[in-house]
């Protein structure tokens, strides 16, 4: 199936037919498109038998292949980490929304403006995607909510410091949904387990460095803490576009029909809302657990930062483990 739509699913990357060997099968070139010139047929020119013969001529091109998908994963890691650092690590700055004036109620709310951005855009930027490409996506909305986090140091009251943070938040989105499919673009189906969890891994990384850096950094207001968020989110957006190029799209044959969206199935819906359900009571701790363990244990911020980074350690694991404990073609899904 296509991974056209959400980037969620599909067999067919940068590499045409997708197999243990993944992308360096190919015969390579700068681009995506052209690694995926001579990759659709079994083996490619290059790949097979007859290019090996003909004195490596494919070795060096088929090398520069792997060694370009892996930069694009940990780019598009330091990319998701940005967005996570900021729309999901905003809770740590409670004390400081305190310190302003505001109340823990408004202070939480302030908190649950960006993820109510994300809401608003997740599906937009996914079109986007499917228009324009990854790094264009990337780039765009990580640039914009780094500029717009940026211009929220000088905003003053609850509504403006709000809006900026919706803005931001939907800005922001973009990684959210475009950096999964670009990763599962350049990655063969063997490996994409463990590329997808190293992937993941940016939610709990991203969540530590807040941890660690925006309760120190709030000690003073919240003009530090937003500098350095809007800096983190600008440089990953100049990562994108320095380093990120869009994997090959499947090209359909002529006369073939689009493939049925995956959607129409309804054990999709249950496992979006039991997975819905499943982050409610994670994101309700993590929100208040920096608030508990200084109004109810009288810890400083600082402190209780650190510990609640070291907690996320557990989910730095790489996530790799289907591909490595699954025999080979034991899970081909989609």
């Amino acid at each position: 199936m296509s991974n056209r739509r959400g980037g969620q699913v599909g067999p067919v990357g940068p590499v045409g037919p997708v197999g243990p060997a993944g992308p360096a099968e190919s015969p390579g070139a700068e681009s995506p498109g052209a690694e995926s010139s001579g990759a659709g047929s079994a083996g490619g020119s290059a790949g097979g038998p007859a290019g090996a013969s003909a004195a490596g001529a494919g070795a060096g091109p088929a090398a520069e292949v792997s060694r370009r998908r892996w930069l694009v994963l940990f780019i598009g890691l330091a990319a998701l980490t940005a967005g996570c650092t900021f729309q999901y690590g905003l809770a740590y700055l409670i004390p400081a929304f305190r310190h302003e004036g505001f109340s823990l109620e408004l202070a939480g709310l302030l908190v649950a403006c960006p993820t109510a951005g994300l809401l608003l855009t997740l599906i937009g930027w996914g079109a986007a995607a499917d228009r324009w490409g990854e790094r264009v996506v990337l780039s765009a909305g990580l640039g914009a909510a780094g500029v717009i986090l940026l211009a929220a140091r000088e905003v003053h009251g609850v509504v403006a410091l709000g809006a900026c943070l919706v803005l931001a938040g939907g800005a922001g989105g973009s990684v959210f949904a475009a950096s999964g499919r670009l990763i599962l673009g350049w990655f063969a189906r063997s490996e994409r387990g463990l590329a997808m969890g190293i992937r993941q891994s940016a939610q709990p990384l991203g969540v530590a460095i807040a941890a660690v850096t925006l309760p120190t950094l709030g000690a003073r207001g919240r003009a530090a803490p937003l500098l350095f968020l809007g800096v983190f989110c600008l440089a990953a957006a100049a990562a994108v576009v320095i380093g990120v190029r869009d994997p090959a799209r499947p090209v359909p044959a002529p006369g073939q029909s689009r493939p049925a969206s995956p959607y129409r199935q309804p054990v999709l819906w249950r496992i979006h809302l039991s997975s819905a359900l499943l982050v409610v009571p994670q994101f309700a701790v993590a929100t208040y657990a920096l608030v508990f363990l200084v109004d109810a244990r009288h810890w400083d911020p600082a402190s209780a930062g650190r510990l609640l980074a070291a907690a996320q350690a557990g989910g730095l694991d790489g996530g790799g483990f289907r591909d490595v404990s699954l025999p080979a073609g034991a899970c081909q899904g989609p």
